[in-house]
């Protein structure tokens, strides 16, 4: 197997951080990845779950770097930043890039605004829509330093999309999960198009409303996903929401993704919406909000809801939490928010 998977030792790690955890954890990536083991261990995100440690195969991981290449040319470049945790997938597949093609990794802290001291040039970086958008409220200037950020972990807003075509960066939203070693498609923000395209020769096909995916050099043979999508052919597609979030109220069907996108630059705080059950109409659409309790945000929100949603699909309830429960990639955990939010 060590003939088959390459080992990269001389791997040009600089650090941004004094976390000498994270220090640490990068380093034992590195370590695993060199040793003779052919599987290395990634969590998966929790989104829809608890996270859960689940092992890979290394030689798939490489093929995933290699379709990515593809796409990216990271044989042109020289440097990349690394600002997720290398506990997850997102993390440990941008280390591996950088090792494969012998570039200069600078390791941030996973925080919200890792860019906020960057200072010199970087040609690729992965970053959580959270972070991008703290990173233009905090310091706009930095992301023009940089050639390309992909964005992956969470679907990006249509109001943070729209601010990202002003840049000369090129920004990218990516899809995927842990079990396909990182991204299996890519979106190029910059554009009209908002199509995810396939990554080198993945393929798409749909059961139900639903994305399947086939990726043999992933050693994928048929993924049935979670995801509702519009499929343009095998190779691109629109994505419209989860299906284990769709919600079924009187016999409507409401993708939360598509309700929310209705709000976007109407509500100043945080939001989402996720499904509740109900006696009368098997579920209704409820809304969250990140904030304490306001009755004069309540009112706002009851006339903007009033404003934006037809008599089905308008949320029946809304409810306020402090802070949102989220996953250690920064996507909003719905289910265990929602559970915080009814136990109270």
């Amino acid at each position: 197997m060590t003939n088959i998977v390459p080992k990269f030792e001389s791997c040009k790690l600089t650090f941004m951080t004094k976390d000498e955890t994270l220090i640490s954890k990068t380093r034992s990536f590195v370590e695993e990845w060199n040793s003779d083991d052919p599987f290395f261990m990634a969590k998966t995100s929790g989104s829809t779950g608890i996270p859960k440690n689940t092992r890979l195969e290394k030689k798939y991981a490489l093929q995933s770097v290699f379709a990515s290449q593809a796409y990216f040319h990271f044989d042109r470049m020289k440097t990349m930043g690394l600002c997720l945790s290398p506990d997850t997938i997102g993390g440990k597949m941008q280390l591996l890039r950088a090792m494969a093609f012998g570039l200069e990794i600078l390791v941030f802290d996973n925080e919200r605004n890792p860019l906020k001291n960057l200072d010199r040039e970087l040609d690729f970086v992965t970053l959580v829509p959270l972070q991008v958008q703290a990173i233009l409220d905090e310091t706009p200037e930095k992301p023009e330093l940089c050639r390309k950020i992909l964005i992956g972990g969470a679907k990006v807003p249509l109001q943070l999309a729209e601010k990202l075509r002003t840049f000369s960066t090129e920004f990218f939203e990516s899809y995927g999960m842990t079990e396909t070693y990182s991204h299996v498609a890519i979106k190029k923000l910059n554009s009209s198009t908002a199509v995810f395209e396939a990554v080198g020769d993945i393929r798409f096909s749909s059961r139900d409303g639903n994305l399947v995916i086939h990726a043999p050099l992933l050693g994928i043979d048929s993924l049935p996903t979670n995801d509702s999508v519009e499929l343009l052919d095998e190779r691109r597609f629109r994505l419209l929401g989860r299906s284990d979030f769709a919600i079924n109220s009187g016999g409507y069907k409401f993708h939360p993704e598509l309700l929310e996108q209705k709000l976007e630059g109407r509500i100043p705080v945080n939001y989402f919406i996720i499904g509740e059950a109900d006696a009368e109409f098997g579920e209704c659409v409820t809304l969250y909000l990140e904030m304490d309790y306001s009755t004069e945000m309540k009112q706002r929100v009851e006339e903007t809801l009033a404003a934006s949603f037809g008599r089905y699909e308008k949320p029946k309830k809304i409810y306020f939490l402090r802070e949102f429960v989220k996953t250690e990639s920064g996507k909003i955990n719905r289910l265990a928010s929602q559970k915080s939010a009814l136990e109270r």
